[in-house]
């Protein structure tokens, strides 16, 4: 009998073990580690930032950096942390994100030293404050704020109450199109949005994108998509002018809800600074490549791009039909997703039908992961970024692309009625148009990675 039932609770013990194992498909390993937690802080510890992590962006409170900058910075200024005592972490921050590629990241940020279970062992996030020091009080008043939501709409003033204690929630499990959305009272700039979880840090939202209206009823293109992160989703972006703003979930949680503690509008620069963008909605792409790629500069995720996945070279090309006449002075280059990637040379030219170029009206070289360029205003319904400068090590990309309205105080953002006179220089002629892309529909998938491979990325694992 003392045989059978110690059989009986063996096989017990067995069938706990494997339901166990079930029910977390990841068995972390010792290698799996890209950080480390020690005396409270997080380190960082990734050998070669691989499965595209180099080219992920984090914030902090100065706004948005790539991750192997805010790695370099924290060992500048932190140096490593004591040798013993450390617990090593899955991803880059401890288990906080942003995860790699790789799948297992993804689901399983957290401890590799205690197997299975240590998947969801989330440590602390980095210090940045003590790296970067504190960002200036720039929070835009809330008290004339209305706000609406998906659902437990009763509690919506917790979000903005100042308490760590209170918070809204969607009330059920996070699904694509529950929204929480924000009338400011009137027309604002501002360029950083902070939504805090802490509290709650596993409630944060998978994935959401972020759109503005001046009205309430014609939303722009997406200022953001993409991932959230734990405990805080805090978003930097090209400042926008507008009176309403609405998170919108674009993923799922399989058990957790959706909560917000506190949510906060920034504008950190000057607002007489302030230089509005065309709203992209409906542009029409060409390029010397990978045209398909094209609509990943103006999907509003710093993780997707357009590339010519080739070396650069001159006479390389991204043409936009902004399908009206628009008034614009400037561009800005986004690369900061893969920094080394700017333009080695570039040149700028506008046309009214896509046949007959005139300019260049601008002329230059990057520098560095965000490339401004500024001309004369221009009219013209087509602008066309061509390469002139050549790299036999990187690829041109560019992860988001804005054209710059003409500079007003006013703070409008609606586009002005077309007018198709133009009275700039005599048009030159170009070589014959190459076939467009129509801009696809807002995406947060990765770039696609093509046949061949960046020369300066490592390959995926």
């Amino acid at each position: 009998m003392k045989n059978c039932s110690t059989f009986l609770l063996w096989c017990f013990g067995i069938l706990t073990i494997a339901g166990n194992a079930s029910a977390q498909p990841y068995n972390p390993q010792p290698g799996w580690k890209d950080s480390y937690a020690v005396g409270g802080r997080c380190y960082c510890d990734s050998n070669g930032f691989d499965h595209g992590l180099d080219a992920k962006n984090a914030p902090t409170p100065f706004g948005s950096k790539n991750v192997v900058a805010i790695c370099a910075d924290i060992a500048r200024v932190l140096g490593s942390g004591p040798a013993a005592g450390r617990i090593p972490y899955n991803d880059i921050q401890c288990g906080n994100g942003p995860a790699n590629d790789a799948p297992d990241e993804a689901g399983c940020p957290g401890r590799v030293d205690i197997g299975p279970e240590g998947c969801n062992q989330i440590g602390p996030t980095w210090d940045l404050m003590s790296v970067y020091g504190n960002a200036p009080n720039t929070r835009l008043d809330r008290s004339q704020w209305t706000l609406s939501a998906s659902s437990n709409t009763a509690l919506l003033q917790n979000a903005i109450d100042a308490s760590a204690d209170s918070r809204w929630s969607s009330g059920a499990i996070q699904a694509p199109g529950q929204f929480f959305q924000i009338d400011l009272g009137a027309l604002r700039p501002f360029n950083r949005l902070a939504i805090d979880t802490a509290p709650d840090p596993e409630n944060y939202p998978r994935a959401f994108r972020v759109l503005v209206s001046d009205d309430g009823l014609y939303w722009r293109s997406p200022i953001f998509s993409g991932q959230g992160f734990r405990p805080l989703s805090d978003l930097y972006f090209v400042t926008q002018a507008a009176r309403y703003v609405r998170i919108e979930l674009t993923g799922a949680s399989p058990d957790r809800w959706w909560s917000i503690h506190d949510i906060a509008l920034h504008q950190t620069e000057d607002p007489t600074a302030y230089r509005p963008v065309l709203d992209s909605k409906g542009w029409i792409f060409a390029a010397s490549s990978s045209a398909a790629d094209a609509p990943l500069t103006i999907d509003g995720s710093a993780t997707t791009r357009w590339a010519t996945k080739t070396a650069q070279n001159p006479g390389q090309f991204l043409q936009i039909d902004f399908q009206r006449a628009e008034s614009f002075d400037g561009i800005q280059l986004d690369t900061r997703g893969n920094p080394s990637d700017y333009p080695r040379g570039y040149r700028v030219f506008v046309s009214d039908d896509g046949s007959l170029w005139r300019g260049p009206v601008a002329s230059g070289a990057g520098d560095g992961p965000v490339t401004g360029i500024r001309f004369p205003m221009q009219k013209a319904r087509h602008v066309k970024i061509e390469q002139t400068g050549s790299d036999a090590t990187h690829w041109w990309s560019i992860h988001e692309i804005f054209v710059e309205k003409v500079f007003k105080r006013t703070l409008h953002s609606r586009p002005l009625p077309s007018n198709p006179a133009n009275n700039a220089a005599a048009p030159q002629r170009s070589t014959p148009a190459i076939p467009q892309t129509r801009s696809a529909p807002r995406r947060t998938v990765p770039t696609a990675s093509g046949t061949t491979q960046e020369p300066q990325r490592e390959s995926v694992r």
